[in-house]
Protein backbone atom coordinates (compact mmCIF):
# COMPACT_ATOMS: atom_id res chain seq x y z
CA UNK A 1 0.00 0.00 0.00
CA UNK A 2 1.64 3.01 -1.05
CA UNK A 3 2.08 6.28 1.87
CA UNK A 4 -0.71 8.22 -0.22
CA UNK A 5 -3.48 4.97 -0.01
CA UNK A 6 -2.51 4.69 4.01
CA UNK A 7 -3.03 8.18 4.07
CA UNK A 8 -6.55 8.25 1.75
CA UNK A 9 -7.58 5.25 4.74
CA UNK A 10 -6.62 6.95 7.89
CA UNK A 11 -8.73 10.15 6.52
CA UNK A 12 -12.25 8.04 5.39
CA UNK A 13 -11.48 6.58 8.91
CA UNK A 14 -11.38 10.01 10.48
CA UNK A 15 -14.15 11.50 9.02
CA UNK A 16 -16.48 8.48 10.21
CA UNK A 17 -15.28 9.23 13.84
CA UNK A 18 -15.43 12.66 12.46
CA UNK A 19 -19.32 12.12 11.91
CA UNK A 20 -20.42 10.07 14.54
CA UNK A 21 -19.04 11.97 17.33
CA UNK A 22 -20.59 15.38 15.69
CA UNK A 23 -24.26 12.81 15.78
CA UNK A 24 -23.70 11.98 19.18
CA UNK A 25 -23.06 15.77 20.31
CA UNK A 26 -25.92 17.37 18.39
CA UNK A 27 -28.05 14.40 20.07
CA UNK A 28 -27.10 15.63 23.56
CA UNK A 29 -27.62 19.48 22.83
CA UNK A 30 -31.15 18.43 21.14
CA UNK A 31 -32.28 16.45 24.57
CA UNK A 32 -30.99 19.24 26.43
CA UNK A 33 -32.63 21.75 24.72
CA UNK A 34 -35.76 20.09 25.01
CA UNK A 35 -35.09 19.75 28.81
CA UNK A 36 -34.19 23.46 29.01
CA UNK A 37 -37.86 23.97 26.97
CA UNK A 38 -39.58 21.91 29.24
CA UNK A 39 -38.13 23.90 32.33
CA UNK A 40 -39.40 26.63 31.07
CA UNK A 41 -42.85 25.07 31.19
CA UNK A 42 -43.11 24.95 27.39
CA UNK A 43 -43.05 28.91 26.42
CA UNK A 44 -42.45 28.90 22.76
CA UNK A 45 -40.42 31.22 21.34
CA UNK A 46 -37.36 30.60 22.87
CA UNK A 47 -35.88 27.51 20.74
CA UNK A 48 -32.74 29.38 19.68
CA UNK A 49 -31.85 30.69 23.01
CA UNK A 50 -32.42 27.22 24.20
CA UNK A 51 -30.13 25.38 22.04
CA UNK A 52 -27.11 28.01 22.52
CA UNK A 53 -27.46 27.29 26.45
CA UNK A 54 -27.65 23.54 25.42
CA UNK A 55 -24.52 23.99 23.36
CA UNK A 56 -22.50 25.71 26.15
CA UNK A 57 -23.67 23.25 28.94
CA UNK A 58 -23.21 19.71 27.08
CA UNK A 59 -19.54 21.46 25.86
CA UNK A 60 -18.40 22.28 29.54
CA UNK A 61 -19.77 18.88 30.44
CA UNK A 62 -17.33 16.80 27.97
CA UNK A 63 -14.66 19.56 28.85
CA UNK A 64 -15.10 18.56 32.44
CA UNK A 65 -14.74 14.68 31.56
CA UNK A 66 -12.29 15.27 29.67
CA UNK A 67 -9.91 16.76 32.60
CA UNK A 68 -11.03 14.39 34.81
CA UNK A 69 -9.95 11.25 32.25
CA UNK A 70 -6.88 13.12 31.39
Amino acid sequence: MSRREKNGAARETDSVNVSLFTDQLIERISRRAYELYELRGGARGHDAEDWLDAERLVRLETAARSREQG
